[in-house]
Parts: C-alpha cells; structure tokens; sequence
C-alpha cells in the first residue's frame, strides 16, 4: 500500500521512515485519509498522526510476521501486487459465506461482508461509464479521449471511461 506524506509528515515522520526503511518499521497512522491513486492509497491530511515503531507487544507480534514472510512480501512487491484487486480483496473462502441472517447477528463485529442477492439495472440510467483521470481515477467532466493536466492528482493524464452500473440489490435467503 502506498503512504503519502504531505508537508510536516513528509519532513518528519519520511526523514524517519526513509532512514530506517530496511528495519521492518511498523507504523501506526491516524485520521489518514483513504484514497484510490494508484489503486489503493494513504495519505495525510490535517490532524493526521503516525506512530512508527511503537513499543508494544502488538508491534513486536507484526515484525515477527513480516520477519517470517519477507521472502513473500518481496516477491509481491516485485509483482506489483498492491494494483492487483484479486490480491488487495480477493474472494472469500466457501467457509467464511454464510446466509444473510447469520450476517445479519455479527454486523456488530464484521466491518467487510461479502453479499449475495439478485442484481437488476436501475430503471432510467442513460449511460454506463463516467469520465475520468486516468492517473487517480477521480471523476472530471472532460470528454473520453482528452489529455490535460487533472485538478487532482496534478499529472497529465488522458481521460478515460470508467464503468458505472447502477444497481439494485435484493438480499436472497440462503437456501
């Protein structure tokens, strides 16, 4: 996942992080904002905060797991895995679906939940895209086709279409 510092953070907190890179850092980021330049992004924003390398058990217990699996998370870096959706949020397994009324009981705990149901398009939609910067893939009123400078991301982009479906979604009973 990529970590953009801006201002402060990138004077601070990326002198910090640049100089210990190789260390297995565990960083702990607060009121980041999430976005979807380069597929999936952190960045700062005002009143963010980080904590890098804190001196707690669950640190200890991260660094220990990375130490274990370096040798795979390398090759998934290589592999640019972090612009691969399979990988960010691949598919559940068949033992973690489960019906809609037991889904229903542990929405308390479960932030992410996979649902099934029976999809149908909404009635009076006119098109099925949308335009957007190619780079960051926000949306800009700009016909397909068309290169310019996005107000966004600030890079020169080409405009692309981006798919838009507008759905309606009717939860079915598990059988």
């Amino acid at each position: 996942m990529l970590l953009t510092l801006w201002n402060e953070f990138e004077q601070n907190q990326g002198t910090q992080i640049t100089n210990s890179i190789g260390n297995a850092n565990v960083i702990i980021g607060m009121k980041l904002k999430i976005t979807t330049f380069n597929y999936l992004s952190l960045t700062t924003k005002p009143g963010s905060g980080h904590l890098i390398n804190p001196p707690t058990s669950e640190a200890n217990v991260l660094k220990e797991w990375y130490n274990a699996n370096k040798e795979e998370i390398t090759e998934l870096i290589q592999q640019m895995a972090y612009k691969d959706s399979s990988k960010l949020l691949p598919s559940p397994s068949a033992n973690d679906i489960i019906s809609v009324a037991n889904a229903l009981n542990t929405l308390k705990d479960v932030k992410t939940d996979w649902i099934t149901g029976k999809i149908s398009l909404t009635p009076g939609q006119q098109k099925f895209w949308f335009e957007t910067c190619e780079n960051c893939q926000k949306a800009i009123n700009v016909d397909v086709g068309w290169v310019m400078r996005c107000p966004f991301c600030k890079e020169e982009s080409r405009v692309v279409a981006r798919p838009e479906l507008g759905l309606l979604l009717m939860m079915v009973p598990a059988p």
